[in-house]
């Protein structure tokens, strides 16, 4: 399958646009609407579209063929291998969940250097080049550091997906631009091009996987006990940044888990955005003090930063869990609770990491 991003790219407003083959594999539903999508998140999309010498008709029948697939499969996960592109952190207990669903699992990274965990998880290791082969079910978990050229790498695993189950990309909250009011849902306005180098990456990657018919999920800021926002001031000891910013955090096996309802709904959701947050955002001042009086992280952080215009982000996934049929919620409902609780997870008791 040839993906190609060919659209002249300014990423302030949703992509809602699929490339010709995808919208050969799948025939629109005349009369329908983009499931959950509003009137004006329509005509803002329409707009998109327009203003990019687009059709909005070629649009709306792509749209439509996401709400004639409303309804998630009837799929047992298991049935289908799963491709994992950069089984690291999140992608290792991603691939954890599709084997506990009998399925088969491969990893597929840049160096061997983990695939003997790989293994020991059952989960099978190759390289990037040893990529082949094809795939309904296809996860893409590559951090943007680890690739040279994000979207040409995104278009590689795009070009292993068959086009049936699902796609899915998993990218970062940070592509949202912070509005006044801080609140932020499954499609607010993004950051424009041009701002950074690793903005862009993500935003051009992100492109290329709607254009295609794939899924996205913009995920909050990732912790476990040892890895996170939290590790890093540590390490830092005197951090320049106002203590009274607000972090929207995810803990890492729940990141996973949502990843792995998207992927378990198949075909049931194509060129959506989806958008993952514990729903109670903290301070970063109190997730240091939390993490250090718990004892999980001894050590000592000192905020020197002033306050700023930006006072972070208030994330609102209500539509990522109704396209879900609820079927997923965090298991950490928040940062402080996890740390109070000792910071017990899979990462710090199962001996794989």
């Amino acid at each position: 399958m040839e993906t190609r991003c060919t659209h002249s790219l300014n990423l302030s407003h949703p992509v809602r646009i699929f490339s010709k083959a995808f919208q050969h594999r799948v025939q629109p539903a005349a009369g329908h609407e983009p499931s959950g999508a509003s009137h004006s998140e329509r005509r803002q999309n329409d707009n998109y579209m327009t203003s990019r010498g687009g059709s909005v008709s070629g649009s709306r029948r792509a749209a439509g063929s996401c709400a004639a697939l409303s309804t998630p499969a009837v799929l047992a996960a298991g049935q289908d291998p799963l491709l994992i592109v950069g089984p690291g952190v999140l992608g290792t207990y991603l691939g954890k969940l599709w084997l506990d669903d009998g399925g088969e699992v491969i990893g597929q990274s840049n160096t061997v250097t983990n695939h003997g965990r790989l293994k020991n998880l059952g989960i099978t290791p190759r390289t990037n080049e040893e990529s082949s082969g094809s795939f309904s079910y296809v996860a893409f978990c590559a951090p943007p550091s680890g690739s040279q050229d994000l979207t040409e790498d995104v278009k590689k695993a795009l070009a292993l997906w068959n086009g049936s189950g699902c796609f899915l990309y998993t990218s970062s909250m940070g592509v949202y631009k912070t509005p006044e009011s801080g609140l932020v849902s499954e499609h607010s306005e993004l950051n424009p091009l041009g701002e950074s180098e690793r903005m862009d990456r993500m935003l051009k990657a992100e492109a290329a996987v709607l254009e295609a018919g794939g899924n996205v999920v913009r995920l909050a800021g990732l912790y476990h006990a040892n890895r996170g926002a939290h590790s890093f001031f540590l390490k830092k000891g005197t951090v320049d940044r106002w203590g009274g910013y607000a972090l929207s955090l995810l803990h890492y096996e729940d990141a996973a888990s949502l990843a792995h309802a998207i992927l378990k709904a198949g075909e049931a959701h194509r060129g959506e955005v989806f958008l993952g947050h514990d729903s109670n955002p903290i301070t970063m001042e109190d997730m240091m003090d939390v993490a250090i009086s718990s004892g999980v992280c001894p050590g000592e952080v000192k905020f020197v930063g002033k306050e700023g215009k930006d006072k972070g982000k208030k994330l609102d996934n209500r539509k990522t869990i109704e396209m879900l049929n609820n079927a997923w919620e965090p298991k950490y409902k928040s940062f402080s609770q996890f740390m109070e609780a000792g910071g017990k997870d899979w990462y710090t008791t199962s001996g794989v990491f």
